[in-house]
């Protein structure tokens, strides 16, 4: 053995700033003190009973929209309170299994049945599904908001053919510059969410180049009837950490140690590389997908910002002399019902609970004497989002989640590398890898994105039943072609998920791959058809898109999915929700129901009141022209005022972080106190880097008990010092060996430092 390596630089006793995150390669880095693969996670929220009578700023939801407001507000010296419905699920709490699955669904009806149902009151599960006639969403539920459970796809909208001069979109949007209103957000959001494509030095995907292969086939279908646009394959960016830092141009050559470790971000928790397991979609128990819960919230939580979780909104009310009172129910009965009312003030008040939140809660507060303009709920659209399944194809597709069956540890635990790829089962990768994307200038209305996917590992047994049964009915594409027995391969691989299991090297699940696709679906005879409307029995919004399915955009969406079907001699799936209505014929008239899980519009912007809900800088319009509560904002997907036919989630990031910032620009141009610029540098008590490196606030205080124990005798002995010191605790936590003074510390902890930071 060599000499040991020297420490690198963010093992350093110096004050702790953000450090660099790669650190030198060493072969027994592995062997290193304090090294390990799985994450400790950090709990951001706090119990209810702490909520504080008044705050600066009440943020309502924590999804991107929510998450934005939190972290850049706290940022900005106020004092933030985030209000999410759900409950706080750590990494590693997320559903594995199927009865862990089955337990995680809430169901909301549009009506009441006749026994007097109306969903599933199950209000703190991640899984929140809204079935409504014709179009049914599904959102996440959970600090974290629908980031927990979405596909990290991040995008942008092609702005100059459906933005630039489009009269749905506010002035400033259809005649400004996108180096202007888009570009620096989209940056900023970016960074913050830490987004990358898959990685050249990692293996290329099997979902993902069978995919590729369909290529041809869309160009063809394209051309064919006359259409003059262009088809592209690529790999878009993903909030999803590939693995731990290190610089690029040694991620092909790194040790696999190395890129197995787990690390401190620069918001202070601890994170690790992406073990490929394909359950992005049922929350990430790895600690690799990049939601608001890793990055925006813990941001708002080191800069002060107080989390509760289990506080469901009802509405708001305007305070006579001003500000907001935030009506609110805290927790849950056990029959599901809200727990009492409660209420919190604020100056400012952000709506961030998603499309069908943030208007129920608009229009309830407009039942309630709030003014608002007429227009909330109006032009909703589901962005055409659709899901299938090509099942049983004549290749291994690799689609689906492992589920319980997933090594949470790592790459070393799991005996693969990504970069080297066994090409026998290997694992299926993050939910979405690859997007094929057709473009048309001329027909910006036709464009269109197809995904691969990968479902959760944990439903993967429910749904080859699924899929079986509607391969062999008028649910899927091709029944006429292949019906109920194609061949002896065929039948053979359905006979191996039933016996060997649905992972085994030939069963037809390994042979089947999810295909997901976006469009516009607002378009047809009469335009914008979908509206959210408030239900006053229901208390609740319930959404209003008659014949979604039937829109011609979806329908020849539904045909392009089904093309990958064809390539690969699959049977391609339609979407599992027809089985409601027997015998399930996806492309006629009878259509019924499609399911959306990327929800926009209901308080969309506009010029004024008359033709939206909120300005271009997220503002409420009061109802009269164009004048807006200066303290009320919208900041999330309800904010969109029409489909994108991409992935939204970006763009509603950089919507939110162009407002907040154009919001704290005039609050510290008036010299409201308490605000200040704007700032990005992490918090200065965060020490980020790999765990070995950055030792956590545990190991630490295993390390310094004696000091702290020693001091604190030495300091209970000492005369009490009545000027010019400081006090006997505040001796003890800066006294030399202390836990603060090995963290770094250069003073007394702030108030919050009790609470346990994660990475002080």
């Amino acid at each position: 053995m060599g000499a040991a390596p020297s420490m690198p630089m963010c093992c350093s006793s110096e004050p702790a700033l953000q450090r660099d995150l790669s650190v030198p390669a060493f072969s027994n880095i592995a062997t290193r003190p304090g090294y390990r693969t799985t994450i400790r996670p950090t709990k951001l929220s706090r119990p209810l009973s702490e909520i504080r009578p008044q705050y600066d700023v009440v943020v309502i939801g924590s999804g991107y929209g929510g998450g934005i407001a939190a972290s850049r507000f706290s940022r900005a010296g106020a004092k933030v309170c985030v209000l999410e419905r759900g409950r706080e699920i750590l990494t590693g709490d997320f559903p594995k299994t199927e009865m862990d699955l089955v337990k995680e669904v809430q169901v909301k009806l549009s009506q009441s049945t006749a026994c007097g149902v109306d969903g599933i009151r199950n209000p703190t599960a991640l899984y929140d599904l809204h079935m409504h006639s014709d179009q049914h969403v599904l959102v996440g539920c959970g600090l974290g908001g629908t980031s927990l459970i979405n596909a990290n796809v991040a995008v942008e909208v092609d702005f100059d053919l459906l933005v630039k001069g489009n009269p749905l979109w506010p002035k400033e949007y259809r005649d400004g510059d996108f180096n202007e209103v888009f570009a620096p957000y989209y940056a900023r959001a970016r960074k913050s969410l830490r987004t990358q494509a898959l990685p050249d030095a990692f293996s290329r995907l099997t979902k993902a180049e069978r995919m590729r292969q369909v290529v041809p086939a869309y160009e063809e279908h394209e051309h064919g009837k006359g259409n003059k646009g262009r088809v592209d394959f690529f790999y878009p960016p993903l909030a999803v950490t590939w693995a731990a830092p290190v610089d690029p141009g040694r991620l092909a050559t790194a040790p696999l140690e190395e890129l197995d470790e787990a690390f401190v971000t620069p918001e202070g928790i601890e994170q690790r590389g992406c073990t490929l397991c394909g359950d992005c979609c049922s929350g990430c128990n790895v600690g690799a997908k990049n939601t608001t819960q890793m990055t925006y919230l813990p941001d708002a939580y080191q800069f002060g910002a107080e989390i509760f979780c289990e506080a469901q909104v009802s509405r708001l009310e305007r305070k006579p002399e001003g500000g907001w009172r935030v009506h609110f129910n805290g927790g849950y009965a056990a029959s599901g019902a809200p727990g009492p009312e409660r209420t919190v003030d604020a100056k400012t008040v952000v709506l961030g609970a998603g499309s069908l939140g943030s208007t129920e809660i608009l229009a309830r507060s407009r039942e309630h004497g709030l003014d608002v303009s007429d227009k909330v709920g109006a032009r909703w659209s589901g962005n055409g989002g659709l899901v299938g399944c090509s099942y049983n194809n004549d290749k291994p597709m690799n689609s689906f989640g492992l589920g319980a069956r997933g090594n949470p540890s790592g790459f070393v635990a799991s005996d693969w590398d990504p970069r080297s790829l066994p090409k026998v089962a290997p694992p299926p990768g993050p939910c979405i890898v690859s997007m094929t994307k057709y473009y048309d200038d001329k027909q910006v209305l036709k464009n269109w994105a197809i995904e691969d996917g990968s479902s959760p590992g944990s439903g993967t047994n429910m749904l080859k039943l699924i899929f079986l049964a509607l391969s062999k009915c008028k649910g899927s594409l091709d029944y006429s072609q292949h019906g109920l027995i194609k061949d002896w391969h065929s039948f053979k691989r359905i006979f191996n998920d039933e016996v060997l299991g649905a992972y085994s090297n030939d069963a037809a699940m390994r042979f089947s791959a999810c295909v997901l696709g976006v469009c516009h679906d607002d378009v047809g005879g009469d335009g914008h058809r979908g509206t959210l409307k408030f239900d006053k029995t229901l208390d609740r919004i319930v959404v209003d898109f008659p014949g979604a399915a039937n829109t011609p955009t979806v329908k020849m969406l539904y045909e392009k999915m089904g093309l990958f079907a064809k390539v690969h001699k699959g049977t391609f799936v339609a979407n599992p929700m027809y089985l409601w209505h027997p015998p399930m014929p996806p492309l006629t008239e009878t259509t019924k129901d499609i399911i959306s899980v990327h929800p926009l519009g209901g308080c969309q912007m506009g010029d004024d009141a008359e033709h939206g809900v909120v300005s271009h800088e997220g503002c409420v319009f009061t109802g009269r022209g164009a004048e807006t509560y200066p303290d009320l904002l919208v900041l999330d997907g309800s904010a969109i005022p029409e489909s994108l036919a991409v992935n939204p989630y970006l763009t509603i990031c950089a919507f939110a972080e162009r407002a907040v910032e154009r919001f704290v620009n005039r609050k510290v141009r008036a010299g409201c106190p308490g605000w200040r610029p704007l700032g990005f540098e992490p918090h200065p008590s965060v020490r980020s880097g790999p765990v070995h490196c950055v030792r956590d606030i545990e190991d630490l205080s295993t390390a310094a008990a004696a000091s702290v124990a020693a001091a604190t005798a030495a300091t209970a002995a000492a005369p009490s010092v009545e000027r010019g010191g400081s006090s006997g605790a505040a001796s003890a936590a800066a006294a030399p060996g202390s836990l603060p003074a090995l963290l770094g510390a250069k003073g007394p902890t702030e108030e919050r430092a009790g609470r346990g930071k994660r990475s002080l």
